[in-house]
């Protein structure tokens, strides 16, 4: 029996890093949200290479910002590119686009609910259901750092 692929998947945002580390489908090791205090894509940048190096994955996942659909600011975009230039010569990089992410729901919210379904630990990490004039809360990257993490397995088991 081979041993799961560990995955880190990692959603950056304007001030701060989520990210979440399986191993396999089904193992939830360790999660959670890394502040930058402000649009500091070096502190974020450092903050994912203690990651990479605190969990040791096979595979890194992360949001394609190039693929269409991506709504990503230009910053956020650069330092997408700049965690493949880092981590791609030691791991291998998934890219995740954002249409491989709607098989787990149609919107943000509907994609954490079934993912806090799923993965209960993560349940009081639901952020409440977004009304229109809200800015989204930050905890929505918890879960798409894990729907990246996902997609990259099952991307990697139809290989």
């Amino acid at each position: 029996m081979t041993a799961p692929i560990r995955v880190l998947g990692i959603d950056p945002s304007t001030r701060n890093v989520s990210f979440v580390v399986l191993e396999g489908p089904t193992s939830l090791i360790d999660w959670g949200t890394k502040t930058t205090r402000k649009a500091d894509s070096p502190r974020a940048l450092e903050i994912i290479r203690g990651l990479v190096d605190r969990f040791q994955p096979q595979v890194v996942a992360i949001e394609d910002c190039h693929a269409r659909g991506s709504r990503r600011c230009a910053r956020v975009r650069t330092l997408l590119d700049e965690i493949v230039s880092t981590v791609a010569h030691e791991y291998e990089v998934c890219r995740i686009s954002t249409g491989s992410l709607r098989s787990y729901g149609q919107t943000k919210y509907e994609r954490a609910l079934a993912l806090a379904g799923r993965f209960p630990e993560l349940q009081p990490r639901l952020p409440r259901l977004r009304k229109p004039w809200m800015s989204e809360d930050e905890r929505i990257n918890l879960f798409d750092a894990l729907s990246c993490a996902l997609a990259c397995l099952g991307e990697r088991q139809t290989r």
